[in-house]
């Protein structure tokens, strides 16, 4: 058999045995092992400090798949490692992965997968496996009351038995990646208790990431109830300001396309300045809407650190008020960045810093949003570190 052909029969824990390189993977965990009493992975220090890997089997899904094999090799992974990152974090399609019809997982997108994971972990990175729909999220993330979501159900009732062969201690488990559009927040509860249930089932010993709905942001868990779990993570994403972080973006919401040359930090009289360049747009509205009102701009003058500070305490007091044992939950921020084609160089780098560094100063850990691609920590058209953001991100 080709190594192809090997890989592609990965799409069944025992195959996995029989694909070279893999011979960590084939070391199946005990099936009658007890949950820890805390998250390995962060125990262990796993999720620290991060990248995503979007372009990898998420983004090019429709590329061919020699293109997504070679989109990284070992070599650069171990530079990243070597540079200070403990994991990345790897955005699954999981249109590409879950055969909806046949209702099982797709034996060559999980050779793919097993591929990519074993890269990162032979390079010394922990890897979280994200499940990332890209399209027809209403499939995957729309449950009833019940929380019923027969897709995302299905494809973890196949995948997390996948999944355990890898050891605990360098992969963890992602639900689902910023619900969102959800008719009820207790909808989306209800759906990812579900889903833990089915994922801790087969894989008793693994960390899983949680996290709330409204896109997964700090708001989406305040709302969102611990689930009875030691061993889970929960995740939040930041991108405060928007009208920073995604100004000239052509997706999302259409203000974001009115706006370039916004700084970071601004002050609210700066704003309005800045806001009429853009007189008239939606752009120039929310500039002003989210730097001048509400009692946090009043109180901090705009976006700062100290505004930064604050809403991320917002979700830090939350994991106090459900401590287990008088313990905070485990908090960790799966994705942080800022386009860049639109952004003042230094201004990027300045929000990047302020974010890494009010996240470890409360001891959380994080994942920047991406490696390559309009948020990216390499270079535009390359793979060399933009030094400004790997200085940002504290990275050697």
């Amino acid at each position: 058999m080709q190594r192809r052909d090997l890989l592609a029969a990965a799409a069944s824990s025992a195959a996995l045995a029989m694909v070279p390189g893999l011979a960590r993977a084939s070391q199946v965990a005990p099936p009658k092992a007890e949950p820890p009493a805390k998250p390995l992975a962060r125990a262990n220090g796993l999720l620290k400090r991060g990248v995503n890997l979007s372009h990898w089997l998420w983004l090019p899904h429709e590329q061919e798949a020699a293109k997504r094999w070679s989109f990284i090799t070992r070599e650069e992974l171990s530079r990243l490692r070597d540079a200070g990152l403990s994991h990345v974090r790897l955005p699954v399609d999981p249109a590409a992965l879950w055969d909806q019809e046949a209702k099982r997982v797709r034996a060559g997108a999980w050779g793919e997968a097993v591929r990519a994971v074993e890269t990162c972990l032979e390079a010394g990175l922990g890897v979280i496996v994200d499940v990332h729909p890209l399209s027809g999220r209403s499939g995957w993330i729309m449950p009833g009351k019940d929380g019923a979501t027969p897709h995302l159900e299905g494809l973890w009732r196949e995948l997390a038995p996948l999944c355990k062969v890898w050891s605990h201690d360098e992969i963890v488990l992602e639900i689902m990646n910023e619900p969102h559009e959800i008719e009820k927040p207790e909808f989306w509860h209800a759906a990812q208790r579900r889903v833990h249930k089915i994922i801790r089932e087969a894989c008793p010993q693994h960390t899983i990431l949680a996290t709330g709905d409204q896109w997964g942001g700090v708001d989406g868990l305040l709302a969102l109830p611990a689930l009875d779990d030691a061993n889970v993570v929960y995740s939040f994403h930041f991108y405060d300001p928007m009208t920073f972080t995604h100004q000239g973006a052509t997706w999302g919401w259409e203000g974001w396309k009115d706006l370039k040359d916004v700084e970071y930090p601004l002050a609210c009289g700066r704003a309005r300045e800045l806001a009429k360049k853009f007189a008239g747009s939606q752009g120039a509205k929310g500039l002003i809407g989210e730097h001048c009102n509400g009692e946090e701009a009043v109180k901090h003058g705009g976006w700062n650190s100290q505004r930064i500070a604050a809403r991320i305490d917002r979700a830090v007091a939350w994991a106090k008020t459900n401590a287990r044992s008088g313990v905070p939950l485990p908090l960790y921020c799966g994705e942080f960045g800022v386009y860049r084609a639109f952004a003042p160089a230094p201004s990027r780098a300045n929000w990047i810093r302020d974010v890494r560094l009010v996240l470890e100063e409360r001891g959380i850990g994080w994942a920047m949003w991406d490696y390559v691609g309009g948020f990216a920590l390499a270079k535009e058209g390359t793979r060399e570190t933009d030094p400004a953001i790997a200085q940002a991100l504290g990275m050697r």
